[in-house]
């Protein structure tokens, strides 16, 4: 899923409107990753047992601590038994900010999916098992999966942000409170549900409308940024001068719906920018491709840049993987050997 979209040229928006070409859903795949981590990480603090901390004091019987935890499978007791009562909401606060974030992150692939599946921008179509028809018109295909997605981060949100509310003002030790965050922790887990894999299953039959997306690239002037990086670059122009220069190309050129590079070259003329652009310099500067081929640097959408940044997104995956291995075969060592004092205590 996180790297199925980041390969295909397509308009990228600011606000609303078309800005430039780049490649897919690569902000997104850096975001899922770094939820990906931030649960690992959220693990690491939840794994710690409370069991012994009783009503916050601690008991009097000579309890093994240590023990428990590790028949359980937690990496470590939750040291500070009043910390282990009075922090009985935050636990879940801290997943369900992590799981928050998931949706978030869902949603506004929801969105970008939606703008880019429906007219007049619908370069891509979702597989049919990701849509529904409506109660009318025949002809709808609408992204209800999508549409769902947005409403539920909005829950998520609201219980994560319920989840702190909830430890506000609270006394040190135990409060009754804190059991309503059991409660809404649940909620919101039933929130995400199986979106990050329903996701995934859209991502992977996704197809593109290739006459679509062809002509929808090659509107709104999206070579514009482009044309002016050259010309400051090239003829050593003030960018401030060449920005302007393309600002009034492109006002003059709105009844073509693409630059008009004869307009551009007497501006050149007149506005003293240097020598004006050969036919070989407007065709490259015209080609989409070259226009993200250009962009070269790190994170960057080029194709060399985006292959090193999918190597990245691939190594960090491979460790996130290696660590949720571990993490599982921790659980059933702890549960083996949880049975096996079990047995011990039986016979004994």
């Amino acid at each position: 899923m996180i790297v199925s979209l980041t390969a295909t040229r397509v308009p990228r928006l600011v606000g609303r409107s078309n800005t430039t070409p780049s490649t897919g859903e690569r902000s997104l795949a850096q975001a899922l990753t770094r939820d990906a981590g931030r649960l690992t990480e959220t693990y690491r603090r939840l794994n710690q047992c409370p069991l012994g901390a009783a009503a916050s004091f601690g008991a009097t019987w000579p309890i093994d601590r240590a023990q428990t935890a590790r028949l359980l499978g937690f990496d470590s007791v939750q040291d500070n038994t009043l910390d282990a009562i009075s922090s009985r909401w935050e636990f879940e606060a801290d997943l369900g900010q992590a799981a928050a974030f998931v949706m978030t992150h869902l949603s506004q692939m929801a969105q970008d999916l939606i703008a880019f599946s429906t007219p007049p921008g619908d370069i891509l179509r979702l597989d049919d098992r990701f849509t529904t028809g409506s109660s009318i018109m025949p002809q709808k295909r609408n992204p209800d999966f999508a549409e769902v997605t947005r409403a539920r981060a909005a829950s998520a949100l609201a219980l994560s942000h319920a989840l702190f509310e909830a430890a506000r003002g609270a006394r040190s030790g135990y409060n009754r409170d804190s059991q309503w965050t059991k409660y809404w922790i649940m909620d919101l887990i039933d929130e995400v549900g199986a979106g990050p894999d329903v996701f995934a299953e859209v991502i992977r039959s996704v197809t593109f409308r290739e006459p679509v997306r062809s002509a929808m690239i090659q509107r709104g002037f999206m070579n514009a940024v482009d044309v002016a990086d050259h010309l400051a670059r090239t003829r050593g122009a003030p960018f401030r001068a060449c920005y302007h220069a393309l600002a009034e190309t492109v006002r003059l050129s709105q009844d073509r719906g693409a630059l008009d590079f004869e307009a551009l070259n007497r501006l050149i003329r007149e506005r003293r920018l240097g020598r004006t652009l050969d036919p070989g310099e407007i065709a490259e500067l015209s080609d989409p491709a070259g226009c993200v081929a250009r962009r070269r640097h790190a994170g960057a959408p080029s194709p060399e840049a985006l292959e090193a940044s999918r190597a990245r997104l691939a190594a960090e995956w491979t460790r996130l993987r290696r660590a949720l291995a571990r993490d599982r075969s921790a659980i059933e060592t702890a549960r083996r050997r949880l049975s096996r004092a079990i047995a011990a205590l039986s016979e004994g």
